[in-house]
């Protein structure tokens, strides 16, 4: 299995990082684990949790870090979002990913953990959910997408946000979540 970040990865004996993730409600979450899963070995990668990263790269102690989690959960609503479908990128992170419309709470979410960690650094650029890294060419990532897309939901609700050990300097195979935050109950839809 490839691990693009082992290359990468800082002498060892380097501070632990962390990471803000929302996460989809528990059954949905589980279908884009089973998803990732199956990807996972097409693209020669490590399995992963599916999430939406938030920020990441966050060098601060974990008790920051979660108390942080906890203040922006608390007055973030559950996020109920369409999927529009399966995009792909060269970008290891984002080689093949789903994209969203109507992600409302992503950019203030996105404003209100800069301004809790006084550091853009880190910063998802668009809201997305990887369902594979890798290097595959665009031709059988194409063909992947029209394999797996009649399994793509076509809406999720994200009603948590995590706080992993994850970045840059860690490993995917140790990726984890530490601990989760409940999102505040989401706004009627009209």
């Amino acid at each position: 299995m490839v691990d693009a970040a082992d290359a990468d990865r800082a002498v060892a004996g380097a501070e632990p990082v962390y990471s803000l993730w929302l996460l989809a409600e528990p059954v949905a979450q589980d279908r884009l684990v089973d998803m990732v899963d199956t990807l996972a070995p097409r693209f020669r990668t490590r399995s992963f949790t599916p999430h939406v990263t938030v920020q990441g790269d966050l060098c601060r102690r974990l008790k920051d870090v979660t108390a942080a989690a906890a203040a922006l959960a608390a007055t973030l609503p559950a996020q109920h979002v369409a999927v529009r479908g399966i995009e792909q990128s060269t970008h290891y992170y984002r080689a093949f990913y789903l994209a969203f419309d109507g992600f409302d709470g992503f950019a203030p979410l996105i404003r209100r953990s800069a301004a809790a960690f006084g550091s853009d650094d880190g910063l998802s650029p668009f809201p997305h959910l990887s369902l594979a890294y890798g290097t595959l060419d665009a031709d059988a990532k194409a063909a992947l997408a029209r394999e797996v897309g009649a399994g793509v939901p076509a809406t999720l609700t994200f009603d948590r946000l995590a706080v992993s050990l994850s970045g840059k300097s860690v490993g995917i195979a140790s990726w984890r979540v530490l601990q989760t935050f409940a999102l505040a109950p989401p706004v009627p839809h009209p």
